[in-house]
Protein backbone atom coordinates (compact mmCIF):
# COMPACT_ATOMS: atom_id res chain seq x y z
CA UNK A 1 0.00 0.00 0.00
CA UNK A 2 1.29 3.23 -0.87
CA UNK A 3 1.70 6.28 2.69
CA UNK A 4 -1.47 7.77 2.15
CA UNK A 5 -3.28 4.29 1.93
CA UNK A 6 -2.03 3.03 5.25
CA UNK A 7 -2.17 6.17 6.64
CA UNK A 8 -5.90 5.94 6.21
CA UNK A 9 -6.05 1.97 7.13
CA UNK A 10 -4.29 3.18 10.14
CA UNK A 11 -6.64 5.63 11.52
CA UNK A 12 -9.64 3.74 10.30
CA UNK A 13 -8.49 1.03 12.56
CA UNK A 14 -7.79 3.10 15.81
CA UNK A 15 -10.77 5.07 14.98
CA UNK A 16 -12.82 1.31 14.45
CA UNK A 17 -11.36 -0.14 17.78
CA UNK A 18 -12.37 3.07 19.86
CA UNK A 19 -15.51 3.50 18.88
CA UNK A 20 -17.22 0.69 17.16
CA UNK A 21 -17.33 -0.14 13.22
CA UNK A 22 -21.13 1.44 12.63
CA UNK A 23 -20.34 4.64 14.90
CA UNK A 24 -17.41 6.25 12.45
CA UNK A 25 -18.43 7.76 9.24
CA UNK A 26 -16.48 8.69 6.69
CA UNK A 27 -16.92 12.26 7.56
CA UNK A 28 -15.37 11.22 10.92
CA UNK A 29 -12.81 9.78 9.61
CA UNK A 30 -11.63 12.42 7.49
CA UNK A 31 -12.11 14.93 9.97
CA UNK A 32 -9.58 12.77 12.26
CA UNK A 33 -7.15 12.33 8.96
CA UNK A 34 -7.01 16.30 8.16
CA UNK A 35 -7.84 15.21 4.48
CA UNK A 36 -10.68 14.97 2.16
CA UNK A 37 -13.58 12.53 1.55
CA UNK A 38 -12.47 12.50 -1.76
CA UNK A 39 -9.20 11.35 -1.21
CA UNK A 40 -10.16 8.55 0.73
CA UNK A 41 -12.70 7.65 -2.09
CA UNK A 42 -9.65 7.77 -4.61
CA UNK A 43 -8.44 4.67 -2.25
CA UNK A 44 -11.40 2.76 -1.13
CA UNK A 45 -14.40 2.28 -3.15
CA UNK A 46 -16.34 2.55 -0.06
CA UNK A 47 -16.76 1.70 3.50
CA UNK A 48 -16.78 -1.91 3.19
CA UNK A 49 -13.80 -1.95 1.62
CA UNK A 50 -12.00 0.42 3.79
CA UNK A 51 -13.32 -2.53 6.63
CA UNK A 52 -11.67 -5.60 4.44
CA UNK A 53 -8.42 -3.89 4.34
CA UNK A 54 -8.39 -2.70 7.80
CA UNK A 55 -9.43 -6.42 9.41
CA UNK A 56 -6.60 -7.94 6.92
CA UNK A 57 -4.12 -6.09 7.84
CA UNK A 58 -5.48 -6.69 12.01
CA UNK A 59 -5.16 -10.57 11.23
CA UNK A 60 -1.60 -10.10 9.54
CA UNK A 61 -0.41 -8.44 12.78
CA UNK A 62 -1.68 -10.62 15.31
CA UNK A 63 -0.16 -13.56 13.38
CA UNK A 64 3.08 -12.03 13.07
CA UNK A 65 3.11 -11.03 17.11
CA UNK A 66 2.01 -15.25 17.67
CA UNK A 67 4.82 -16.06 15.43
CA UNK A 68 7.57 -13.52 17.19
CA UNK A 69 6.44 -14.45 20.72
CA UNK A 70 6.50 -18.40 20.01
CA UNK A 71 9.74 -17.67 18.81
CA UNK A 72 10.98 -15.37 21.90
CA UNK A 73 9.77 -17.98 24.62
CA UNK A 74 11.11 -20.37 26.36
CA UNK A 75 8.11 -23.14 25.45
CA UNK A 76 4.75 -22.79 24.50
CA UNK A 77 2.94 -22.43 27.68
CA UNK A 78 5.14 -19.12 28.10
CA UNK A 79 4.15 -18.28 24.80
CA UNK A 80 0.38 -18.75 25.27
CA UNK A 81 1.01 -16.82 28.68
CA UNK A 82 2.57 -13.98 26.99
CA UNK A 83 -0.11 -14.01 24.49
CA UNK A 84 -2.78 -13.57 27.09
CA UNK A 85 -1.12 -11.02 28.70
CA UNK A 86 -0.84 -9.00 25.54
CA UNK A 87 -4.02 -9.31 24.40
CA UNK A 88 -5.65 -8.04 28.03
CA UNK A 89 -3.51 -5.10 27.33
CA UNK A 90 -5.35 -4.57 24.43
CA UNK A 91 -8.84 -5.51 24.77
CA UNK A 92 -8.19 -2.69 28.14
CA UNK A 93 -7.93 -0.16 25.06
CA UNK A 94 -10.88 -1.20 22.78
CA UNK A 95 -14.73 -0.72 22.26
CA UNK A 96 -17.17 -3.12 23.16
CA UNK A 97 -18.77 -2.13 20.37
CA UNK A 98 -16.28 -3.39 18.03
CA UNK A 99 -16.49 -7.00 18.64
CA UNK A 100 -20.65 -6.73 18.28
CA UNK A 101 -20.62 -4.85 15.01
CA UNK A 102 -17.56 -7.52 13.70
CA UNK A 103 -20.38 -9.87 13.93
CA UNK A 104 -22.85 -7.77 11.99
CA UNK A 105 -20.20 -6.96 9.15
CA UNK A 106 -19.19 -11.23 8.81
CA UNK A 107 -20.44 -11.39 5.56
CA UNK A 108 -19.04 -8.29 3.91
CA UNK A 109 -15.31 -9.33 4.91
CA UNK A 110 -16.29 -12.97 3.98
CA UNK A 111 -18.00 -11.90 0.77
CA UNK A 112 -14.74 -10.14 -0.09
CA UNK A 113 -12.74 -13.49 -0.39
CA UNK A 114 -9.97 -10.91 0.27
CA UNK A 115 -9.42 -11.85 4.14
CA UNK A 116 -9.89 -14.76 6.56
CA UNK A 117 -11.16 -13.97 9.83
CA UNK A 118 -9.61 -15.62 11.82
CA UNK A 119 -6.15 -16.61 10.24
CA UNK A 120 -5.49 -19.51 12.58
CA UNK A 121 -2.29 -20.34 10.93
CA UNK A 122 -0.12 -18.46 13.88
CA UNK A 123 -2.10 -19.96 16.53
CA UNK A 124 -1.87 -23.37 14.40
CA UNK A 125 2.10 -23.84 14.91
CA UNK A 126 2.02 -23.29 18.82
CA UNK A 127 0.13 -26.30 18.81
CA UNK A 128 1.93 -27.96 16.41
CA UNK A 129 5.30 -27.37 18.47
CA UNK A 130 3.76 -27.99 21.31
CA UNK A 131 2.95 -31.64 19.97
CA UNK A 132 6.57 -32.50 18.97
CA UNK A 133 8.08 -30.91 22.29
CA UNK A 134 5.93 -33.61 23.73
CA UNK A 135 3.95 -30.06 25.77
CA UNK A 136 0.63 -31.64 24.02
CA UNK A 137 -0.48 -34.69 23.79
CA UNK A 138 0.88 -36.61 20.43
CA UNK A 139 -2.82 -37.96 20.30
CA UNK A 140 -4.81 -34.80 19.98
CA UNK A 141 -5.86 -33.15 16.62
CA UNK A 142 -3.62 -30.09 15.97
CA UNK A 143 -6.47 -28.51 14.00
CA UNK A 144 -9.42 -29.45 15.92
CA UNK A 145 -7.66 -28.16 19.06
CA UNK A 146 -6.07 -25.26 17.56
CA UNK A 147 -9.72 -23.99 16.20
CA UNK A 148 -11.44 -24.89 19.96
CA UNK A 149 -8.55 -22.83 21.92
CA UNK A 150 -9.47 -20.04 19.58
CA UNK A 151 -13.30 -20.40 19.96
CA UNK A 152 -12.84 -20.97 23.61
CA UNK A 153 -10.75 -17.26 23.93
CA UNK A 154 -13.40 -15.75 21.92
CA UNK A 155 -15.98 -16.43 24.28
CA UNK A 156 -14.33 -15.16 27.09
CA UNK A 157 -14.38 -11.84 25.23
CA UNK A 158 -18.18 -12.10 24.20
CA UNK A 159 -19.82 -9.49 26.89
CA UNK A 160 -23.31 -10.76 26.01
CA UNK A 161 -22.84 -14.45 27.65
CA UNK A 162 -20.84 -13.23 30.20
CA UNK A 163 -21.64 -9.51 30.94
CA UNK A 164 -18.77 -7.42 32.55
CA UNK A 165 -20.94 -6.86 35.47
CA UNK A 166 -21.63 -10.50 36.51
CA UNK A 167 -18.35 -12.31 35.65
CA UNK A 168 -14.50 -11.66 35.79
CA UNK A 169 -12.33 -12.31 32.90
CA UNK A 170 -10.02 -13.37 34.77
CA UNK A 171 -12.32 -16.30 35.74
CA UNK A 172 -13.14 -16.93 32.65
CA UNK A 173 -10.14 -17.61 31.54
CA UNK A 174 -9.07 -19.84 34.34
CA UNK A 175 -12.19 -21.98 34.28
CA UNK A 176 -12.80 -22.02 30.12
CA UNK A 177 -9.41 -21.31 28.76
CA UNK A 178 -6.96 -22.57 30.98
CA UNK A 179 -8.57 -25.72 31.93
CA UNK A 180 -9.01 -26.44 27.90
CA UNK A 181 -5.06 -26.20 27.86
CA UNK A 182 -4.27 -28.34 30.63
CA UNK A 183 -7.18 -31.08 29.24
CA UNK A 184 -4.25 -31.25 26.43
CA UNK A 185 -1.28 -30.74 28.20
CA UNK A 186 0.88 -33.96 29.09
CA UNK A 187 2.45 -34.27 32.36
CA UNK A 188 5.66 -31.98 31.26
CA UNK A 189 3.03 -29.67 29.90
CA UNK A 190 0.87 -29.39 33.30
CA UNK A 191 4.29 -29.04 35.23
CA UNK A 192 5.38 -25.79 33.01
CA UNK A 193 1.18 -24.69 33.33
CA UNK A 194 1.39 -25.09 37.01
CA UNK A 195 4.45 -22.42 36.75
CA UNK A 196 2.99 -19.80 34.46
CA UNK A 197 -0.47 -20.10 35.97
CA UNK A 198 1.35 -19.28 39.59
CA UNK A 199 0.54 -15.51 39.93
CA UNK A 200 -0.71 -15.17 36.63
CA UNK A 201 -3.92 -12.20 36.33
CA UNK A 202 -4.94 -10.82 33.15
CA UNK A 203 -7.48 -8.09 32.90
CA UNK A 204 -9.77 -7.37 30.41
Amino acid sequence: MNDCKNRIVEEAAAMFQAYGIRAVTMDMLSSNLGMSKRTIYENFRDKDELLVTVMKCMEEKRKEVVVSTLRESANVIEAIFRLLRLTGDHFRNMSPAFYTDIKKYQHVIEKSGLCSIPDLTGSRAIVDQGISDGTFRGDINPEIVNRGMFGVFRLTGDFELFPSGEFMRQDIITNLYLNLLRGICTSKGRKLLEKYEEGFTVQF
